[in-house]
């Protein structure tokens, strides 16, 4: 329904679940990760099944069943699949059999480089065409006019109390309060962070890798400072990049 009133819009995004305490939380059996995984494969076949199956559908898994069941309305179009991360070879050759789109987490551009390097192997261990595959990137966003600017906020952020799932940033405290601190993007080099041009240049980084789709964290919500100075200044100079 959401992609047909979207116009062939939706990203389907999946997983198998890695986090135990939330799963368990809803009164949900947790098994192994070779299972998860299994689920998850079978589950993508099944779901790729309903959406483009014509007649009522009899699926017959080891994990799911369906008796003539109905998928309506259809999708605009065979929404595309995304998964994520290259956890290990395992889980990259299950990712390699359903994805249009793979996403890793906040990255620097070293450790992005080695997760594209295993995905890559996967897609040529099943001989697929890794050139087809969308790369997508998520990060954490501080940016402001200044590098003071951006340090100074980043020193606030930093000082409040962790979460209960947190922990304190002691160590990113103690060189934000330092006589020298060194550039930002050394303290944190899987974000985004400092001005405009900083933010900019940083992300050609990573474009030049092949990533053409970012989901971005502006960490000094709820303030609307940083999503303002990001959309009048940085997207500007990277639309139409690729």
């Amino acid at each position: 329904t959401l992609d047909a009133i979207s116009g062939g819009r939706v990203i389907f995004f999946y997983d198998c679940g890695w986090q135990e305490a939330e799963v368990r939380a809803y009164g949900l059996d947790w098994p192994s990760e070779q299972e998860r995984i299994a689920r998850m494969d079978e589950g993508l076949r099944l779901i790729d099944a309903l959406w483009t199956s014509e007649e009522p559908l009899s699926f017959r898994g080891q994990y799911f069943h369906t008796d003539e069941a109905i998928c309506r309305p259809k999708p605009a179009r065979r929404p595309p699949v995304w998964l994520g991360e290259a956890r290990h070879d395992a889980w990259v050759d299950t990712l390699v059999r359903h994805m249009d789109g793979w996403n890793s987490t906040p990255a620097s551009v070293a450790r992005l480089r080695e997760k594209l390097d295993r995905v890559r192997a996967g897609y040529a261990r099943a001989g697929k065409d890794f050139a087809s595959l969308e790369l997508s990137l998520e990060f954490q966003v501080l940016i402001a006019p200044t590098e003071d600017e951006a340090r100074a906020l980043a020193l606030r952020i930093a000082e409040l109390p962790a979460s209960s799932r947190g922990t304190p940033r002691t160590e990113l405290v103690e060189a934000l309060r330092g006589p020298s601190p060194p550039p930002l993007h050394e303290l944190v080099d899987d974000w985004l962070v400092g001005t405009p041009e900083d933010v900019t240049r940083r992300l050609r980084e990573y474009m030049d890798l092949g990533v053409s789709h970012v989901m971005l964290w502006f960490i000094d919500f709820p303030a609307l400072d940083g999503m303002r100075l990001f959309a009048e200044r940085v997207a500007p100079a990277l639309r139409g990049a690729r």
